[in-house]
């Protein structure tokens, strides 16, 4: 932000998203599980507070959305994507799976999200999400527009991945039905029939 704004203006506006943070924090829903309350203190009260004090600059909609998304990438994607071995190499595509599975179980309970599986296999490994609490929170706080920006997070985090082929061809945050997330092994390749 101090590189596109400058240090004053930077500084102004962290700060008036600190106190809005502080403002939405303490109305906060008392969430029942540790998931859903990382997910809301951690990634959606932080962009909201954000996105409200760019909108309070004057900033336009749309303005404020795509620079709370240029912002996510430059905090949050490198440090999710941490997680993320970075090598290719034999068993990456099976060890990714493994842990898309584990994460979304643990990370992405079902009061928070609807999680339709589509494929687990050595080739391909997606699902479909039919509710999302980003969509949700962030129509309950009046800036359903501020989900395209955690959605552009996800291909942020996954594309440029040397092991795996990023998918995703639709979320909610823009509009459609579902969301698809899809991950396919570049180097899969199917067993011979004898």
């Amino acid at each position: 932000m101090t590189a596109d704004r400058g240090p004053d203006d930077a500084a102004r506006l962290l700060a008036r998203a600190e106190d809005r943070y502080r403002e939405i924090h303490a109305r906060r829903p008392v969430l029942p599980r540790w998931a859903l309350r990382m997910h809301l203190e951690l990634n959606l009260l932080p962009g909201l507070a954000v996105y409200q004090a760019l909108r309070d600059d004057g900033l336009p909609a749309g303005d404020a959305r795509d620079e709370v998304a240029r912002l996510l990438a430059r905090v949050r994607a490198g440090t999710l994507r941490s997680g993320i071995p970075a090598r290719r190499g034999r068993g990456a595509f099976t060890a990714f799976r493994w842990a898309t599975r584990v994460v979304t179980r643990a990370l992405y309970p079902v009061e928070g999200w609807r999680v339709e599986w589509v494929e687990d296999s050595p080739r391909r490994i997606a699902f479909n999400l039919h509710t999302c609490m980003y969509v949700d929170v962030l129509r309950e706080y009046g800036a359903p527009e501020l989900t395209a920006a955690f959605c552009a997070l996800d291909d942020a985090i996954y594309e440029g991945v040397p092991y795996i082929r990023w998918e995703r061809t639709q979320t909610m945050g823009s509009g459609a039905p579902y969301c698809d997330f899809a991950w396919s092994n570049p180097d899969f390749v199917p067993e011979r029939a004898a």
